[in-house]
C-alpha cells in the first residue's frame, strides 16, 4: 500500500514524463521545420550561385560584343573621315575637271569611256550571252580599254577626278555596310543586356526568399534550443524525483524488514518459552521455528 508521500511523488514523476513526451514531440516537429527551411535555403543559395555564374557568362560575351561595336565604329569613323577628305580633293579638281570635260567629245572623253567599260563589263557578268556575242563584247572592251589607256595619259586630272569620285561611293558604301554591322551587333549586345536583367532581378527575387528561409531557419533553431534546454531540465527534475521514490520505497522495504524481524523475533521468543513450559506448539508456532532454525 502507497503512503501519501509515494502517491505525491509518483503523481508528480508522471505528470513530469507527460510532459516532457510533449516536449520530445515539439522538439521533433521543431526539427522537422528547422531542416526543412535549412534545405531550402541551402537549395535557393545554390541555385543564385548558379544564376551569378550564368551573368559572369553574358556579361563576358557582351562585353566582347561591345567591344567589337567600338572596333566598328572607330572603323566607321574612318571611313567617314576619308569621304570628307575625298570631297575635299575633288572639290579642288572641279574646275579643271570641267574644262577638260568641255574639251572632249563622248568618243575621246575618258569619262564616258570608262562608263562604257563598265557597262560592258556589267553586260558580261549579269546577262546570258553566247559565245559569238561575248567574244564581240569582249573585243569593243579591249579596244575602249587601249583607248582609255592612250588618252589616260594625257588627262591625268580628268581621270583622277573619276578615281577619287570612285573612292568616296565605294568608302561611302563600306561606312554604310559597317554601320549596318554595328545596329545588328548592338541589337545582340542588348539580348544579352535583357537578359542579365532578367536573371538580376530572378536573383533578387531568390535572395528575398532565401533570407525569409534563413530567418525561419535560426527562429525554429533558436525555438529548438529553447525547448532542448526545458526538456533537459525536465528529465533532471524527473531523474531527481525518480531517485526521490527510490529512497522512498528503499527506506519503506527497509522499515518492513525490521518490522518483520522483530515480529519473528518475539514470535520465536514465545514459542521457545512454550517448548520450555512442554506446552503443545500450534501450526505456526511450528512455521516460526522452522524458519528461526533455517536462519
Amino acid at each position: 500500500m502507497q503512503t501519501d508521500e509515494n502517491k505525491k511523488l509518483t503523481n508528480k514523476i508522471s505528470d513530469f514524463n507527460r510532459e516532457i513526451s510533449i516536449l520530445r514531440n515539439k522538439l521533433n516537429e521543431i526539427s522537422s521545420l528547422k531542416e526543412k527551411w535549412f534545405s531550402e535555403k541551402e537549395g535557393l543559395k545554390k541555385e543564385i550561385s548558379e544564376l551569378i555564374k550564368h551573368i559572369k557568362e553574358l556579361r563576358e560575351k557582351k562585353d566582347q560584343i561591345n567591344k567589337k561595336v567600338q572596333e566598328l565604329k572607330k572603323e566607321r569613323d574612318e571611313c567617314h573621315k576619308i569621304v570628307r577628305e575625298k570631297i575635299e580633293e575633288f572639290k579642288k579638281l572641279s574646275a579643271d575637271r570641267k574644262g577638260l570635260k568641255e574639251r572632249f567629245n563622248r568618243e575621246f572623253n575618258p569619262m564616258i569611256i570608262l562608263e562604257d567599260i563598265e557597262r560592258l563589263e556589267t553586260r558580261i557578268e549579269t546577262e546570258a550571252l553566247s559565245f559569238k556575242k561575248e567574244k564581240e563584247i569582249m573585243k569593243e572592251k579591249k579596244i575602249l580599254k587601249k583607248k582609255y589607256d592612250e588618252i589616260k595619259e594625257k588627262n591625268k586630272e580628268f581621270l583622277k577626278g573619276n578615281e577619287i569620285s570612285k573612292e568616296i561611293n565605294e568608302t561611302r558604301k563600306k561606312a554604310e555596310e559597317i554601320h549596318d554591322n554595328v545596329k545588328k551587333t548592338a541589337e545582340e549586345s542588348q539580348k544579352y543586356f535583357d537578359e542579365i536583367k532578367k536573371i538580376s532581378d530572378k536573383i533578387d527575387e531568390l535572395n528575398k526568399k532565401q533570407e525569409e528561409a534563413f530567418k525561419l531557419f535560426t527562429e525554429k533553431k533558436d525555438e529548438f534550443t529553447k525547448l532542448n534546454l526545458e526538456l533537459e531540465k525536465k528529465l533532471e527534475e524527473a531523474g531527481g524525483l525518480t531517485k526521490g521514490l527510490n529512497i522512498v520505497n528503499q527506506t519503506k522495504k527497509k522499515d518492513r524488514k525490521v518490522k518483520e524481524e522483530d515480529i519473528l523475533k518475539d514470535r520465536t521468543e514465545d514459542v521457545e518459552e512454550k517448548i520450555k513450559k512442554k506446552k503443545k506448539l500450534t501450526k505456526d508456532d511450528l512455521l516460526v521455528f522452522q524458519s528461526n532454525k533455517e536462519e
